[in-house]
């Protein structure tokens, strides 16, 4: 069941918020969670994460922060997607629920529904 959930839930992981050529930087670590498309879904992967690994909340959420950067600057959505998978395995290891469960999910999302949020961040017309 928890599976399920967090497959609805992280549907639209692939698709996160890119940030025009003209806003702030991605390079600023402040807290914001960026691990999903909107309040809800970055609500819940945020709570998934301080549940079962809160000691690498910030390194998890900063593989996302790359991901979209990556797809913003259009590197290619394979790069991005191996990268992004490497960072969670990485950042994950020490962690087994978030290394055999999270960090799985959230790169089969990406690589599953990514196609559109790799579309829509290099349209920044």
């Amino acid at each position: 069941m928890r599976i399920a959930v967090l497959l609805a839930t992280f549907y639209s992981v692939t698709s996160l918020p890119t940030k025009s050529a003209d806003s702030d930087s991605y390079e600023d670590e402040g807290d914001d969670w960026e691990c999903g498309t909107d309040a809800f879904t970055k609500y819940m992967s945020e709570n998934q994460i301080e549940l079962d690994c809160p000691k690498i909340k910030k390194t998890v959420n900063q593989c996302c922060v790359a991901h979209d950067k990556c797809y913003d600057d259009q590197l290619g959505r394979k790069h991005c997607d191996d990268t992004f998978c490497g960072c969670l395995d990485r950042v994950t290891k020490g962690y087994e629920v978030c290394n055999k469960e999270d960090g799985p999910l959230f790169c089969s999302m990406v690589r599953q529904f990514g196609a559109e949020a790799y579309v829509r961040a290099g349209n920044h017309t």
